[in-house]
């Protein structure tokens, strides 16, 4: 155990088995994209293949990992083109809810809501019977006149006890954040109702982008990503964790490569602008749309993975 710039760092067994038979994959990891301080090591587990953050910070001190420019709460989303491109992501998103839960859904929980984005959007495309509620480290300010069925909950999900059962709770890009996301998962369980159903993105370990930038890939994301997931060990996460799998399959994410590459940029010139604020970024990823295209053509090489399950 040590502590850098207040962030206490540990070792740890594998969080889907508890095994501390593991393999280093990576180590003397750097945070290349936000300069959380530290160095930390990626392992695979021996005994049940699980990749995962082996030496990281322990959960009291992930908060300290999300500074205050962390993209999520980044206002350059609020230009005109970010804006535009983000608000295409929110459609797809959207889409993809109504495949899964059609119609029927009365109440519906999003975990990690950011800035409530697709809560809004959500609160003018779904029944208005529908309660929705939002958890999240930081949570934007809603109108209660304007959007009456909108609930937003500050606090850690695994601390909070909400009053009713879940048609479907929503978690994108969430799963690769949590330091026991087994237990997590359970707990998601007992808020859904029987049949209820989880919808989520996570990075995937097998994207190329990876292969190719093993130390700057966005996907890494150190200290912040504590698991990382291919097909197979988020299908053994959700089983164990009560699921049944309705679908994993690849998704388009033209941030994979975009970030990546602005990862590499920042950290080889060493220049002080984080990565996703840096002039080039959205440049960046307009022109990295169509190779991440023809690239996700394999689906091996998809830089995302979108998945959802049914509550037994």
């Amino acid at each position: 155990m040590n502590s850098t710039g207040g962030i206490t760092i540990v070792d740890v067994g594998c969080p889907l088995c508890g095994s501390d038979d593991r393999q280093p994959i990576l180590e003397e990891l750097e945070d290349v994209e936000d300069r959380v301080p530290g160095r930390y090591v990626v392992s695979f587990c021996v005994s049940c293949g699980l990749i995962y953050l082996s030496r990281r910070p322990t959960p009291e001190s992930l908060p300290l990992c999300y500074p205050a420019h962390y993209h999520i709460r980044d206002p350059v989303r609020r230009n005109l083109l970010p804006r535009f491109l983000y608000g295409l992501r929110l459609q797809s998103r959207y889409r993809r809810l109504r495949n899964a839960v059609g119609s029927n859904c009365h109440a519906l929980l999003e975990i990690g809501c950011g800035d409530g984005s697709l809560l809004r959007l959500l609160d003018e495309k779904l029944p208005g019977e529908c309660v929705l509620t939002g958890i999240d480290l930081s949570v934007p300010q809603t109108d209660s006149v304007r959007h009456p069925r909108l609930t937003f909950v500050q606090g850690e999900f695994e601390k909070v006890d909400f009053p009713v059962k879940y048609d479907a709770v929503v978690m994108l890009h969430v799963l690769e954040h949590l330091a026991d996301p087994l237990a997590s998962l359970k707990k998601i369980s007992h808020q859904l109702q029987t049949g209820g159903v989880l919808l989520g993105e996570v990075p995937s370990w097998s994207s190329l982008w990876r292969r190719v930038f093993p130390r700057h890939w966005q996907g890494l994301a150190i200290p912040r990503h504590q698991i990382y997931f291919d097909a197979l060990s988020l299908r053994n996460m959700l089983s164990a964790a009560g699921y049944d799998v309705i679908h994993i399959t690849p998704s388009y994410d033209p941030g994979d490569l975009s970030v990546t590459l602005c990862n590499w940029i920042t950290d080889t010139l060493k220049l002080r602008t984080p990565s996703r604020q840096a002039w080039f970024y959205f440049p960046t990823a307009i022109l990295s749309a169509p190779i991440v295209w023809l690239a996700n053509i394999r689906p091996c090489n998809s830089g995302a993975i979108q998945f959802a399950a049914r509550k037994r």
